[in-house]
């Protein structure tokens, strides 16, 4: 199966981490463009940075099924051959990818293409931020709250998760790791629908500065 894709070299390295198929064809392509140019592929795959403009230069009715890192937006105004997939970092490098799309019919090769890098799918609604972005968002949001609180410090908290939940990483470890930057962006858009998501001070802080 031929892919194309546009990935940045953390992307890269978590996308095949489990190894990929001898059958795979795996292109990096630099500009956007080129994708025009390999049309004979069975998907593309853009994970460059999530919302990207280039997204938009993509002549979406002419290709074939594109998979894009989109965790915030949704797939609202995007056509059917679209899959999103969360794309933030660290969750590349898992077993399972948590995707979306808007027409059941291109789930099942979407689902080959994952094959493709020893990856499965879990299908999730199409809402803003996924299920587990959602879900360690408001854990790094409510670390920054007790932060800010001078309940602790960033280390014995991160300490404190490890060892309480067997969690790989602890809250800040894990802003650390995805960026206080998407965490607030996610955070300050499902705060405009649940108050419940408004964001620690001190994460907003960190996250503009």
């Amino acid at each position: 199966m031929k892919i194309v894709l546009k990935a940045d070299e953390r992307q890269l390295t978590e996308l095949v981490s489990n190894g990929i198929t001898k059958e795979t064809a795996l292109l990096q392509v630099q500009q956007i463009t080129e994708f025009e140019q390999h049309r004979d592929a069975a998907a593309w795959m853009v994970l460059t940075e999530e919302d990207a403009e280039e997204l938009e230069s993509i002549t979406y009715g002419k290709s074939p099924l594109l998979l894009i890192n989109r965790v915030v937006g949704t797939l609202s105004g995007f056509p059917e051959n679209v899959v999103r997939l969360n794309g933030w970092p660290g969750f590349l490098a898992q077993h399972t990818l948590e995707a979306s799309c808007k027409n059941d019919a291109i789930k099942e090769t979407a689902g080959l293409v994952f094959q493709c890098f020893h990856k499965s799918v879990e299908w999730a609604p199409d809402l803003k931020g996924f299920i587990t972005p959602r879900v360690i968002s408001m854990i790094i949001n409510e670390a920054y709250f007790a932060l800010g609180e001078n309940i602790s410090t960033k280390e014995e908290i991160d300490i404190a998760m490890k060892l309480g939940t067997n969690y790989p990483y602890g809250p800040f470890e894990w802003a650390q790791k995805i960026g206080t930057k998407k965490i607030y962006r996610l955070l300050q858009a499902l705060s405009s629908e649940d108050r419940r998501y408004t964001p620690a001070p001190l994460l907003e802080q960190e996250a503009i500065h």
